[in-house]
């Protein structure tokens, strides 16, 4: 369950001129190699061009959406021969074969079902946030849902690493965890 990310990035780049989007293309490159790069907007990359604050804000933002998106399609793309079904907004459909879009994401006591009978519920966290615990993280668990996350710092403050967290960091690493979870009963 969740955005796709592509009405913000569109929204985005719908604000900066074409002939700059090879710079996202660019910075998005930068981030999924650093996610600490986008903690100071104040403090873009040394060969970005400088303008107004408002224009490397949104170059800065196009450049995580478009990270996330890239970051969180390595991780799911392996996935999509094993049945995975994603909920979210329709944006979705141009990132993945339309048999792995299950649908507009729930509300209520339906998503709460839904967490809580996926065999296998993924939190990939968007590129920016290089430290961090969603509230959907909380949800899955708060459901009985059974949840494999990517691998944040901020999981070792606030879970057991050993009984209560079960994290990856490589997309094949996500890949083997569903196959050894998958075939077990708890």
């Amino acid at each position: 369950v969740g955005r796709s990310y592509e009405g913000e990035l569109e929204a985005r780049l719908a604000r900066i001129p074409p002939s700059e989007h090879s710079l996202i293309v660019r910075l998005s490159g930068d981030v999924l190699h650093d996610k600490e790069l986008l903690l100071d907007p104040g403090q873009p990359p040394a060969w970005m061009p400088l303008g107004s604050r408002k224009y490397v804000l949104d170059m800065m933002k196009a450049a995580s959406s478009l990270a996330t998106i890239q970051g969180r399609n390595s991780f799911l793309e392996p996935l999509w021969k094993k049945g995975l079904k994603v909920y979210g907004d329709g944006g979705w459909l141009d990132q993945l074969p339309q048999e792995c879009f299950g649908g507009a994401a729930p509300k209520g006591e339906q998503l709460e079902d839904l967490y809580s009978q996926s065999e296998i519920n993924i939190w990939l966290t968007p590129a920016g946030r290089y430290s961090s615990v969603s509230q959907r993280v909380f949800d899955v668990l708060g459901c009985g849902g059974f949840l494999l996350a990517d691998n944040q710092s901020d999981f070792y403050e606030l879970f057991d690493f050993e009984s209560e967290r079960v994290t990856f960091g490589e997309p094949g690493e996500l890949d083997d965890l569903i196959s050894h979870y998958e075939t077990r009963e708890n």
